[in-house]
């Protein structure tokens, strides 16, 4: 979802473009948010720091702007601060609570971005300091995934399963029926794939 409109000219440096005045939407950003807009525009927005707020009075203030009928849920802020000085605030339950896992998704999101312009700052290569994270994925897929590219899966499914490749061993395997629950007996298995 962008929330806001860029006006700036071609600048293949990605710095800020001096005669450009940044627009934004004024329902996220600014007084009456706790948002930060824009400072100076870019030729390309990308997230440059994440911070985990604790503050009770900004977490009372985020939470209240954006979920004020659950304002009690919220424990921290997550802050996503950008490269045109812009910052995004987003309130954040307990890790139990947190069922949309909001958390996880702001950080597979921008994390990468951070990653490379935390390299960059340091004088390394932004790239190969990517691909020495977590978030790096390689084109080399393991040999189960490979497996399911010569199955009938639906598109949608078979995606489901490449984004999820490597948390599929972990998840609790549980399988609900009416009003028991019933536990795949997967202790001395060699594979969970045996159990399905």
């Amino acid at each position: 979802m962008s929330l806001e409109k860029h006006s700036s000219e071609n600048n293949s440096s990605g710095e800020a473009d001096t005669e450009c005045t940044p627009e934004y939407d004024s329902r996220f950003f600014g007084d009456d948010t706790p948002n930060t807009p824009p400072q100076k525009c870019v030729e390309s927005k990308k997230a440059v720091n994440i911070n985990i707020i604790e503050d009770g009075d900004v977490v009372e203030r985020v939470n209240n702007f954006w979920t004020p009928n659950s304002a009690k849920e919220a424990v921290q802020v997550i802050e996503i601060v950008f490269n045109d000085g812009s910052d995004w605030k987003w309130p954040l339950r307990s890790w139990e609570e947190d069922r949309q896992r909001a958390r996880l998704h702001f950080i597979e999101d921008y994390a990468p971005d951070v990653i490379r312009h935390k390299a960059k700052l340091n004088g390394e290569d932004p790239e190969e300091a990517f691909k020495q994270s977590i978030f790096y994925e390689s084109d080399e897929k393991i040999q189960w995934v490979k497996d399911l590219d010569d199955t009938e899966l639906d598109e949608k499914t078979r995606e489901w399963f490449n984004k999820n490749a490597d948390y599929l061993p972990e998840l609790h395997r549980r399988v609900k029926s009416g009003d028991e629950d019933v536990e795949l007996d997967v202790s001395n298995d060699s594979s969970w794939e045996d159990d399905w």
